[in-house]
């Protein structure tokens, strides 16, 4: 078990192969492949170097920033076992005041800590100039594993455990944060000397939504819209504009409903419209028509047309006839 200094190795004979084999890798460190040597007969002493190279993980959203609550795993694509299984942000270790004002001094911070069943861990963080995280070491029980972790102690870019050498594996993501769509998977093999930054990119949802004269289908303003949640919870809520409206971090999966509680003067209020969130990073489009009411049309008159005035005529005319006639009859008697 290397202690961080060189060891020499005894019973070797000249002339003989021998092979170094990496038994168990620190967690965090890929497994070395085999070296095979041989020692020579030149009376000098030979070196053998085996390098432990690393393969860490980054979930991050659309602006580049670190993502928590991503559960993730590495499968082999050989085996189709799952290697390691992890949540992002996770919580590793709990960093007191005075290490943060060591941490922050430029120290680096070393001691034992012994844990309620009298058993000790000896750990160590030192400072990762590049990425401005930290280094932590906790080594127990005869394992030692490896973590990046921020100054509160919670993990930032994730060192896999448990990768072989020169084996190809699939990065995947199990679950994704509320609100965000879940990532592509990605296949990587690890490589001999070098190590692999994996970077994995969640986007967030983002539901647009349009409120449209069902005629013209341009857009109107005035309407008090909401959007509610499966328990009738108002999660969003606006008045339309000229642009549409747009809406982040919905849950994948989840069903929500778009309400007018008001429409524009002259139009009738909408009926609400059920939408079920997808698993994309794509904008996602739901249009809402308002129809115009129906103008009420002022009468401007009584309603007769000129043929019922003419027979009203004609009728008088007649009674005006008649009653001279009878006059007449009964002046001449």
């Amino acid at each position: 078990i290397n202690n961080g200094n060189k060891h020499f190795a005894e019973n070797l004979s000249e002339n003989n192969s021998y092979t170094l084999y990496e038994i168990y890798a620190p967690d965090g460190y890929v497994l070395a492949k085999p070296i095979e040597f041989e020692v020579t007969t030149e009376k000098e002493n030979q070196t053998i170097e085996m390098i432990d190279t690393i393969a860490e993980v980054s979930k991050v959203n659309e602006n580049d920033n670190l993502l928590k609550g991503a559960e993730l795993e590495i499968v082999s694509t050989k085996t189709k076992n799952v290697i390691d299984r992890w949540t992002t942000g996770q919580h590793i270790f709990d960093i007191t005041d005075n290490i943060k004002n060591e941490l922050e001094a430029g120290n680096t911070v070393s001691d034992m800590m012994i844990s309620e069943g009298d058993s000790s861990t000896l750990y160590k963080i030192t400072a990762n100039a590049e990425s401005g995280d930290y280094t932590l070491m906790l080594q127990a029980n005869g394992e030692t594993s490896y973590y990046n972790v921020d100054i509160e102690g919670n993990e930032t870019t994730h060192l896999v455990h448990g990768l072989v050498s020169g084996q190809e594996y699939i990065l995947r993501e199990v679950e994704a944060p509320s609100g965000y769509a879940t990532a592509k998977e990605q296949i990587f093999k690890v490589c001999e000397d070098d190590d692999i930054t994996l970077t994995m990119v969640d986007q967030i949802t983002k539901v647009e939504v349009s409120k449209q004269d069902i005629t013209t289908q341009r857009e109107l303003e005035g309407a008090e819209l909401e959007v509610r949640d499966e328990k009738g919870n108002v999660v969003d809520s606006w008045t339309s504009e000229k642009e549409v409206h747009m809406i982040q971090g919905l849950e994948v999966g989840k069903t929500y409903t778009l309400v007018e509680i008001i429409a524009p003067k002259n139009y009738k209020v909408a009926q609400s419209i059920n939408f079920t969130i997808q698993d994309t990073g794509d904008i996602q489009q739901i249009i809402m028509y308002d129809e115009l009411m129906p103008i009420a049309k002022v009468k401007t008159g009584d309603g007769i047309s000129i043929n019922n005035y003419l027979c009203l005529g004609y009728v008088a005319l007649l009674g005006i006839v008649i009653t001279l006639f009878v006059r007449k009859k009964e002046v001449s008697q």
